[in-house]
């Protein structure tokens, strides 16, 4: 299976720097510097001279030229055409497994709140029962009061 041609593309560049990169190192690494290091008066009262070498060499940095985009019309359309085409299928395969899931939850929403209203009722019709059943008692201890 042959890699997309952006791919390939920033993998040469990658293969290319990483070669720049060994033939600067491998120049750095021939010759180690020896720097003296300056003391102060009580060091020299010591009779001390201390020699330093750096076993990292120090890397100048190396200037790369920018260049223009030099992708063509028909390589950029392609990789506009190529993102889309992902993108579609991303959508196409999410959105209706979301819609589902909004219809099964409206659902469940929608039976919870029935299930609540149904109970106030039952809840309603118990109190009136009560009332009812209530009433004649509260009428006849009002008629054994007068």
């Amino acid at each position: 299976m042959a890699l997309p041609k952006q791919v390939q593309k920033q993998l040469d560049e990658v293969e290319e720097l990483e070669k720049q990169l060994e033939a600067q190192g491998e120049e750095t690494k021939a010759k180690p510097e020896v720097k003296k290091k300056k003391t102060s008066k009580k060091a020299k009262a010591k009779d001390t001279e201390v020699e330093v070498t750096d076993d990292e060499p120090i890397e100048e940095p190396v200037a790369v030229e920018a260049t223009p985009a030099d992708d063509s019309i028909e390589e950029v359309s392609e990789s506009f055409k190529q993102k889309y085409a992902t993108l579609r299928r991303k959508y196409d395969a999410e959105v209706p497994r979301l819609h589902q899931q909004v219809k099964e939850l409206t659902d469940q929403m929608n039976a919870i709140r029935e299930e609540a209203q149904a109970a106030k009722k039952k809840q309603k019709l118990r109190n009136r029962k009560r009332k009812l059943v209530m009433l004649p008692m509260l009428i006849e201890k009002s008629t054994v009061m007068i």
